[in-house]
């Protein structure tokens, strides 16, 4: 058998009859960095153009200014800029992608070196024929929207799917040695980051994957010689490149581009998947909920008027049946964890499908390792979140708190942290401005895992911009999927824009859903559906450490605070998105003994699969 996606091509040779284990253990742990394919979004050429100047969000609202940095590369210069004398200094690994920035004298500035030999005139591109090397200036694609997104502090990761990794000149994603994928960042350049780049913007190089994931490494001038020395920013306060498709599907599949319908194999595959796993874990009760929203919403008859399943007629076998018709690639889409999938099915609620399947296989792998007899389960499946005491004897040490994070994932050791368990400081400062961390949002369709250690002292206070959470919101109640609905509706200019759907981003789910709305913001009582309004998570009294497990794909925010002040906690260090990977939420359920020994192993033990 060979399969091919995105990123990725292996063969395996196995019996028919650990087919569907291989595919499942296959899924489970493709968890590395997976952007959407937009490298078509970034163009090369001789001179810069009108498109050059990349759109900059501030406070959620992008612009174009005038300073926006004009991206450069030096074509034949052997790419050999990151092996420049800061070797070995920068994160835990070396690393530098070879692009530059346009600076305002006219030369093309690598990302590893300020100053230097290698610079060149914008005016006059090939300055040496003889070696073939040539400056490159990059312009964003007339049918994609690039922007430089901004990412408050503390947001892990700063890897949304719309991010624009880096592409080398031979195509393919650029990496280190260690073969982690890098993006492009750009520091804020204000007072936020004075500490870290002397308050102008710098531009840099963003790690992806592995133990500096979320970190953005620049370099600045120091000293009268204008030699660089490396600063780095870790876990946000900084933008990061990224771009959609402006088609309809926003992405490989978007309408007038070719897509991968010739893959009639693959296509096969790909619809006994979502016909299978609707079947084993979709409810009756779940298709009449999901019937009985787009039926309210009238969007139906967007797709469905004039055909034999007009409105008064639409199913969810309706909705089953078109999706699983869906080319190859978009398909694809659909079964993978991108947040938001730009699509006309929408209209018959497939942003409901995919969050409640993602939402019924997530209680399905708790239940197959039989995590659903901890005693938080209860807890945690009604709520969303959890708050204990870490130093409390009852919950055992790094043990318990492994056997807190198996039960609300489901995985015994996939994506689980080893012991003995380690925290690292990640401090929130309270911006001045506007920080879109402090508006209601939810991360994702899917559960995924946060975690945080708040100890006192120092402590926690409402001056610091406490995190909130609304418990209740992590399920997928009627309220809550009318609101999603609404938000995901053509054109879903917001939700393409940043899919963590915000609370208010939308004024037609806000419409659609102001009882939801309005009783996570505490205006409106819904405590009969479970939803409760959002209260600050403060640490518990008299405890020295307070751990909060939470899923995220329930409505939070960051409070707002007093300018200046610092809130401190600590997290779990290195590649875990914030608390636990996000993995493929579509992967199967597995019970370990049920793993057939011919199982060919992947990237890791029988254990861990």
């Amino acid at each position: 058998m060979t399969h091919s996606g995105a990123n990725v091509l292996f063969s395996v040779s196995i019996r028919p009859s650990t087919l569907n284990w291989a595919l499942a253990l296959l899924s489970a742990v493709g968890c590395a960095f997976t952007p959407k394919d937009t490298a078509h979004c970034l163009q090369w050429g001789a001179l810069p153009t009108e498109l050059s100047r990349i759109g900059v969000e501030k406070a959620g609202i992008v612009t174009r200014p005038a300073d926006s940095p004009v991206l450069c590369r030096w074509r034949g210069v052997n790419h050999g800029v990151s092996a420049v004398a800061l070797a070995g200094v920068l994160g835990t690994r070396s690393r530098h992608h070879d692009l530059g920035f346009l600076a305002a004298s006219g030369t093309c500035v690598p990302v590893a070196l300020l100053g230097g030999d290698l610079v060149a005139q914008a005016g006059d591109p090939k300055i040496d024929q003889s070696l073939g090397n040539t400056v490159e200036f990059a312009s964003s694609h007339p049918d994609c929207d690039v922007w430089w997104r901004e990412v408050s502090e503390d947001v892990i990761p700063p890897t949304p799917e719309l991010l624009l990794p880096v592409w080398s000149v031979d195509g393919t994603a650029a990496s280190n040695a260690d073969g982690e994928k890098l993006g492009i960042c750009r520091s804020f350049g204000d007072e936020s980051t004075a500490h870290a780049d002397g308050g102008r913007p710098l531009l840099g190089t963003l790690v992806l994957e592995g133990p500096d994931m979320g970190s953005c490494f620049f370099n600045r001038p120091s000293g009268a010689d204008d030699r660089a020395s490396a600063g780095a920013l870790s876990g946000g306060l900084f933008h990061v490149l990224q771009a959609r498709s402006k088609g309809a599907g926003g992405g490989p599949c978007g309408e007038g581009e070719d897509g991968d319908d010739d893959d009639d194999d693959l296509w096969s595959e790909l619809e006994v998947e979502l016909r299978n796993r609707v079947q084993r874990f979709i409810t009756a009760a779940d298709e009449n909920l999901l019937e009985r929203v787009v039926l309210d919403s009238g969007s139906a008859s967007v797709l469905t008027s004039g055909t034999d399943n007009d409105q008064g007629h639409f199913s969810f076998s309706a909705l089953l049946d078109e999706t699983a018709a869906l080319r190859a690639c978009e398909l694809q889409e659909v079964l993978s964890g991108t947040r938001f999938v730009p699509h006309r099915l929408n209209t018959m609620g497939l942003h409901l499908l995919r969050s409640l399947l993602a939402e019924r296989m997530a209680e399905a792998r708790i239940h197959a390792r039989g995590y659903d007899s901890h005693p938080d389960f209860a807890a945690w499946r009604r709520d969303g979140i959890l708050v204990k005491d870490l130093d409390d004897p009852a919950l055992g040490g790094d043990e318990g708190v492994l056997q807190l994070l198996r039960m609300v994932s489901g995985e015994e050791t996939l994506g689980i942290p080893s012991a003995p368990l380690s925290w690292m400081p990640r401090n929130v400062t309270v911006q001045a401005g506007l920080d879109p961390q402090t508006k209601f949002h939810i991360d994702t369709i899917a559960p995924i895992v946060k975690v945080w250690v708040f100890q006192d002292p120092p402590g926690v206070t409402m001056d610091q911009g406490p995190l909130y959470f609304a418990k209740g919101t992590a399920r997928n109640s009627e309220a809550k999927l009318r609101w999603m609905h609404a938000y995901a509706q053509s054109p879903a200019t917001e939700a393409r824009s940043e899919p963590s759907f915000r609370l208010r981003g939308c004024a037609a789910a806000t419409a659609a859903a102001e009882d939801f709305v309005l009783a996570v913001e505490g205006k409106a009582d819904l405590r009969h559906v479970g939803i409760e309004a959002a209260a600050p998570l403060l640490p518990l009294p008299g405890v020295r450490r307070t751990l909060v497990v939470a899923d995220t794909s329930g409505v939070h925010a960051r409070g707002t605070g007093v300018p200046g002040l610092v809130r401190q906690s600590w997290r779990l260090p290195g590649d875990t998105d914030g608390g636990l990977k996000r993995l493929d939420p579509f992967r199967w359920p597995i019970k370990r003994a049920e793993v057939p020994a011919e199982v060919p192993l992947v990237r890791g033990s029988r254990d861990e699969l």
